[in-house]
Protein backbone atom coordinates (compact mmCIF):
# COMPACT_ATOMS: atom_id res chain seq x y z
CA UNK A 1 0.00 0.00 0.00
CA UNK A 2 1.20 3.53 -0.65
CA UNK A 3 0.54 7.14 0.20
CA UNK A 4 0.27 9.96 -2.29
CA UNK A 5 1.58 13.46 -1.73
CA UNK A 6 0.76 16.80 -3.33
CA UNK A 7 2.02 20.32 -3.44
CA UNK A 8 -0.92 22.59 -2.67
CA UNK A 9 -1.85 26.24 -2.57
CA UNK A 10 -3.82 26.97 0.58
CA UNK A 11 -4.93 30.32 -0.83
CA UNK A 12 -6.43 28.96 -4.07
CA UNK A 13 -7.39 25.53 -2.67
CA UNK A 14 -5.71 23.62 -5.52
CA UNK A 15 -3.22 20.77 -5.41
CA UNK A 16 -0.96 18.86 -7.74
CA UNK A 17 -0.22 15.21 -6.99
CA UNK A 18 3.55 14.88 -7.36
CA UNK A 19 4.86 12.03 -5.18
CA UNK A 20 4.17 8.57 -3.87
CA UNK A 21 5.73 6.65 -1.00
CA UNK A 22 5.48 3.31 0.72
CA UNK A 23 2.81 3.41 3.41
CA UNK A 24 5.28 2.04 5.94
CA UNK A 25 8.24 4.25 4.99
CA UNK A 26 7.62 7.80 3.76
CA UNK A 27 11.30 8.04 2.83
CA UNK A 28 11.04 5.16 0.34
CA UNK A 29 9.22 6.70 -2.59
CA UNK A 30 9.56 8.90 -5.61
CA UNK A 31 8.60 12.20 -7.17
CA UNK A 32 6.84 11.99 -10.50
CA UNK A 33 9.36 12.98 -13.13
CA UNK A 34 7.66 12.70 -16.49
CA UNK A 35 7.88 15.60 -18.88
CA UNK A 36 4.16 16.30 -18.34
CA UNK A 37 4.56 16.40 -14.55
CA UNK A 38 7.62 18.64 -14.78
CA UNK A 39 5.70 21.09 -16.96
CA UNK A 40 2.66 20.95 -14.66
CA UNK A 41 4.82 21.54 -11.58
CA UNK A 42 6.52 24.54 -13.20
CA UNK A 43 3.14 25.96 -14.25
CA UNK A 44 1.73 25.38 -10.75
CA UNK A 45 4.68 27.14 -9.09
CA UNK A 46 4.51 30.12 -11.45
CA UNK A 47 0.72 30.44 -11.09
CA UNK A 48 0.95 30.36 -7.29
CA UNK A 49 4.12 32.42 -6.87
CA UNK A 50 3.91 34.32 -3.58
CA UNK A 51 1.02 32.19 -2.31
CA UNK A 52 1.22 29.96 0.80
CA UNK A 53 2.22 26.50 -0.45
CA UNK A 54 2.37 23.21 1.44
CA UNK A 55 3.58 19.70 0.64
CA UNK A 56 1.51 17.10 2.45
CA UNK A 57 -0.09 13.67 2.35
CA UNK A 58 -3.28 13.74 0.26
CA UNK A 59 -5.74 11.74 2.35
CA UNK A 60 -4.74 12.78 5.86
CA UNK A 61 -4.73 16.55 5.46
CA UNK A 62 -6.91 19.40 4.23
CA UNK A 63 -5.53 18.83 0.72
CA UNK A 64 -8.20 16.17 0.17
CA UNK A 65 -10.79 18.98 0.00
CA UNK A 66 -8.81 21.01 -2.57
CA UNK A 67 -9.34 20.91 -6.34
CA UNK A 68 -6.92 18.46 -7.95
CA UNK A 69 -5.10 19.63 -11.05
CA UNK A 70 -5.35 16.84 -13.63
CA UNK A 71 -2.29 15.93 -15.72
CA UNK A 72 -2.83 14.65 -19.23
CA UNK A 73 -0.13 12.20 -20.22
Amino acid sequence: MSQTFSIACTQCKKHLWIAQASYMDKFDGHLYGTKEYSKALFHFLMEHKGHPLIFDENCESDIIEFEEIEIEE
